[in-house]
């Protein structure tokens, strides 16, 4: 989207910053922002959250690992790996410690990462598996990721956001609108990977 706009719109400039979801509070009062793009979605009473699309969260592998061999992953199958995860407070870390616990199993969680990129990237190292978002996999610059459904179904909401009250300038929501439009294309094609076992990371 942001190369749509550049070709687009000669001298079109942008500021991309990352932040935490749990930082919502300090992002409204401190700063000034066009747009945001979340996952899950945010409840505040401060936000205006436009919804895009759901994804399935995955399990990454490196290339080769066994349970490439799999369609589906389940927390059964995890029992006695070693397990890359996202910090304690994430949406995906709390998913896969109580799938795990719902059938006994004690999740080996060897690395614990700040966010799903670095996670992504020691799991491309062969350092374990991970339940991951896929986007964020896939654009997480790690090499011959494997991606494989996982059950029970973990669903992350996306959504577009920007300050209640708040009236988007035109150029704004131009892309706005390229942007969910890509992101819902990627999001089906990313399905139809999955269902056919062929999910990939990046290469």
């Amino acid at each position: 989207p942001l190369a749509a706009m550049v070709k687009a719109v000669p001298g079109f400039s942008a500021t991309i910053e990352a932040r935490l979801r749990l930082d919502v509070e300090a992002l409204l009062e401190q700063e000034d922002f066009d747009v945001g793009l979340t996952v899950p979605q945010l409840s505040h009473p401060g936000l205006r959250v436009e919804p895009v699309c759901d994804v399935e969260a995955v399990i990454a592998m490196p290339a080769g690992h066994r349970l490439a061999r799999r369609k589906v992953v389940r927390p059964q199958d995890l029992a006695g790996l070693d397990l890359v995860s996202t910090h304690p407070r994430s949406v995906l870390r709390m998913a896969l410690e109580q799938s795990c616990r719902h059938i006994g199993v004690i999740p080996n969680i060897r690395f614990e990462c700040a966010n799903g990129t670095t996670a992504s990237q020691l799991v491309a190292m062969g350092l374990g598996v991970s339940l991951a978002d896929p986007f964020v996999a896939r654009s997480s610059g790690a090499t011959d990721l494997v991606l494989r459904r996982f059950e029970p179904k973990v669903s992350l909401r996306y959504g577009l956001f920007r300050a209640a009250g708040q009236q988007r300038a035109d150029l704004a929501q131009r892309f706005c609108s390229l942007l969910s439009r890509h992101v819902k294309a990627q999001a089906a094609a990313l399905a139809r990977e999955l269902e056919a076992g062929r999910g990939a990371g990046g290469s």
